[in-house]
């Protein structure tokens, strides 16, 4: 009997040890994906780190203590239990949640662009998920998230936190209390005044062509993306700040926004981490570098024009931030009107005709602004989050405090009942701009972005330089991946410009003029 004793308890231990490892299953769900690691490198590391930490402390513990993995296979299997009654599409039927399933860490969300329209057709216009570990309700139709916003937003729902909140003494604009918000919104408003804008719009194609001619002398395609990040790099620091590209100013705030930006990569705050202190002292001396900027026919000079704000740090740093956080969104933008033009040249042609034939292209039915806004529909708008500040009852269904609302804008946008033919590409939808419980690019209400306007400017002028000076096609094929919460074409999307001859005629006429 002894002789198999040993064997027996082996096999029953480690099959203990499979059933305790086997419960982070879920992570590794995660960074085994490869595309899901593509977009989230530095979360799909984590992820891996902690499941191998976690198998390695258990083999560990295992080896020494034995009589442990029974116990531990046993919470492993109530764990698993719990995560199956949780996952049921019923589940909070009784207390009036919505259906879906709360599986934790759906990866489907980052590797399928229709992940949430599949949802909604199943499950209807209201119903619950996950967002990562985070219990979640989306509303797909747009006339029901106005109303939730109308009756509850900063009241019972208010925008997350961003990483930028925790640098900022009143926190992001997004996220601010009502009160802070109301006042820092009035200012920013206003201190994108059209005369700030019209000085500001001539420098965006002298930024813009040296970036253009520097992709064309890669003749096999090049990756856009990058050239447009530097463009509003360079941009952005004229609009906001007053500070020209090359300048030791210039110099020190990319630097700056460099540290930011790794700082902001980390989904999670860990505020005793030296990078952290290192992000708060450049962001006190891009503060103090701001304060000693001259800085004509920018933001940052209106801001001057208002003595109560002119040395407020919050004031200070907040323009800061939403020029870093503003820049990756029409990155993004741009990268889809490059696309879009490589995949209907013909309305590239027609934009052509227009900006050659004089036609002003800031007239309402200007085709630029009717081929940005299809663009901005088809492709760019993803969302408007809300975090449940205490719990309420809508629609019939019970909002938990504590969760996330998801508003999916871009999935409304593609309604097949709102906009005929949705999936296609119809720039003439927009001779007439749609209402808000139509098409929201810009968020609603109060919380709405203040940036559109400058959002339109870089479209019209980006559209301008691009189809009156160059030719364009796309090389090779194109996936689209998830990358700074939007879905944008993939790193494989790659273009040929080459600079059309009337133009390089022109521009040479006007510089020997």
């Amino acid at each position: 009997m002894r002789s198999y004793t040993k064997p027996v308890m082996a096999s029953v231990y480690l099959l203990c040890f499979a059933l305790a490892a086997s419960v982070v299953f879920p992570l590794v769900r995660v960074w085994a994906a490869p595309r899901f690691h593509r977009m989230f490198p530095r979360m799909s590391v984590n992820f891996a780190v902690a499941t191998l930490g976690y198998w390695v402390g258990l083999g560990a513990i295992g080896w020494r203590f034995p009589a442990v993995l029974p116990w531990a296979a046993a919470a492993s299997g109530a764990g698993w239990v719990w995560l199956w009654w949780r996952s049921r599409d019923g589940y909070g039927r009784s207390r009036r949640l919505p259906p879906g399933s709360l599986a934790p860490l759906p990866i489907e969300p980052w590797l399928d662009r229709f992940h949430y329209t599949k949802l909604g057709r199943r499950y209807g216009s209201i119903y619950k998920t996950s967002h990562f570990f985070h219990p979640m309700i989306c509303i797909m139709n747009l006339d029901s998230g106005l109303r939730l916003l109308k009756e509850h937003d900063d009241r019972r729902i208010r925008s997350p936190k961003v990483m930028a909140d925790r640098f900022l003494p009143c926190g992001f604009l997004r996220g601010m209390d009502p009160e802070n918000h109301s006042t820092y919104r009035r200012l920013v408003q206003s201190l994108i005044t059209p005369q700030v804008l019209a000085a500001w719009e001539p420098t965006i194609a002298v930024d813009l062509r040296p970036l253009l001619e520097e992709l064309s002398t890669h003749r096999d395609g090049v990756s856009a993306r990058p050239a447009w990040g530097e463009l509003l790099a360079r941009s952005f620091a004229r609009l906001f700040f007053g500070i020209a590209p090359g300048t030791p100013e210039y110099v020190q705030l990319r630097a700056g926004f460099a540290t930011i930006k790794k700082v902001s990569d980390r989904r999670i705050a860990v505020r005793w981490l030296p990078s952290e202190r290192y992000t708060q002292r450049t962001l006190s001396e891009l503060t103090a570098l701001l304060a000693r900027q001259t800085a004509p026919g920018s933001l940052l000079a209106e801001l001057r024009r208002q003595p109560e704000f002119a040395g407020d740090a919050q004031a200070l740093r907040l323009l800061l931030f939403i020029a870093y956080l503003s820049a990756s969104d029409v990155e993004g933008y741009l990268q889809w009107l490059l696309k879009t033009l490589c995949d209907y040249p013909a309305a590239g042609l027609r934009l052509r005709a227009e900006l050659d034939g004089g036609v002003a292209q800031t007239e309402p039915d200007a085709f630029a602004r009717m081929f940005a806004l299809e663009t901005l529909r088809r492709n760019q708008v993803e969302h408007l989050y809300r975090r449940v500040l205490e719990e309420f009852e809508w629609e019939g269904y019970r909002f938990p405090k504590g969760w996330l609302v998801r508003i999916c804008l871009a999935e409304a946008h593609r309604d097949e009942t709102v906009f005929a033919e949705a999936g296609g590409f119809c720039p003439e939808r927009f001779r007439e701009t749609p209402p808000q419980n139509q098409f929201l690019p810009f968020g609603a209400y109060q919380r709405s972005c203040p940036g559109d306007k400058i959002t339109h400017v870089v479209s019209r002028v980006f559209l301008d330089t691009l189809t009156r000076e160059w030719d364009w096609r796309q090389v090779g094929s194109a996936q689209e991946d998830y990358h700074a919460w939007h879905w944008t074409p993939g790193a494989n999307f790659r273009v040929v410009l080459t600079k059309r001859a009337s133009a390089a005629q022109a521009l040479g006429g006007m510089s020997h003029s």
